[in-house]
């Protein structure tokens, strides 16, 4: 297990890290922002993620995190 996901999480290979974009927020001089992640992460810590509803899949779905956020 020489390879760690940047979840901080082990894996065997390369191929068993899903590599996703997530919501997440970040402090800047105009204060918090929303902003997006990019990490390769473990399968459970990608399940939990996906349950959470934090993986952004699309470039739209991206876009519309930056400028709305969750908003319907």
């Amino acid at each position: 297990m020489g390879i760690i996901g940047s979840c901080g999480h082990g894996v065997e290979d390369f191929d068993d890290l899903f590599s996703v974009a997530t919501k997440a927020w970040d402090i800047t001089e105009e204060g918090w922002v929303r902003c997006i992640h990019y990490s390769s992460v473990c399968e459970d810590c990608y399940k939990d993620y996906e349950r959470e509803g934090n993986i952004l899949y699309t470039d739209e779905e991206e876009t519309k995190w930056l400028r709305e956020g969750d908003s319907e």
